[in-house]
């Protein structure tokens, strides 16, 4: 689950949390909604996006350890070859 938080019409100033509009005035319900309906969008494109991110690091590690895996055998037959001579 993906939550978002927002502080609409709040802001951070030494260390408070203080609201940085004019005094009396309030966001309007129609950004709030606005601002939601726009993360949905944005969580379902994340959501199709994710599992391809996903497989490309895992295809990136596999060949990752089978690079790792091949210089580890390298490594240990020069060092067999040369215990040899």
């Amino acid at each position: 689950m993906l939550c978002s938080r927002f502080w609409i019409g709040m802001c951070e100033k030494n260390g408070k949390i203080i609201s940085n509009l004019p005094q009396g005035v309030k966001v309007p319900i129609k950004v709030s909604r606005g601002l939601f309906e726009h993360n949905c969008k944005e969580f379902k494109n994340l959501a199709s996006l994710i599992q391809v991110v996903y497989l490309l690091h895992l295809k990136n590690l596999l060949i990752f350890q089978k690079i790792l895996i091949k210089y580890d055998e390298n490594r240990l037959l020069r060092n067999i070859h040369f215990q040899i001579q």
